[in-house]
């Protein structure tokens, strides 16, 4: 064997143990169980939902204030013209 066939092995041995270090620890991650994935995405769920009515309730308070004060506008519009003739 010569030294570029010898250089050759060894790089091609290191890349073997490179990419079976790479799978080991691909395999030994610490991902959740399909169930314990779908118990944290309903829980998620749950949580954006009671957001969802929150925000939306102020927003339902914040458009009847806006009523109001439109109302309250509309009001002073409505009383007839007191202009001097």
């Amino acid at each position: 064997m010569n030294l570029n066939e010898i250089l050759l092995l060894i790089t091609i041995c290191w890349s073997s143990l490179f990419v079976l270090w790479l799978y080991i620890k691909y395999k030994t991650r610490n991902l959740p169980t399909f169930e314990q994935a779908l118990s944290m995405y309903a829980e998620s769920a749950e949580n954006l939902s009671l957001i969802l009515k929150e925000q939306s309730e102020h927003v339902n308070k914040m458009i009847k204030d806006l009523e109001r004060e439109r109302d309250k506008l509309l009001e002073d519009y409505d009383e007839p013209d007191k202009t001097l003739h």
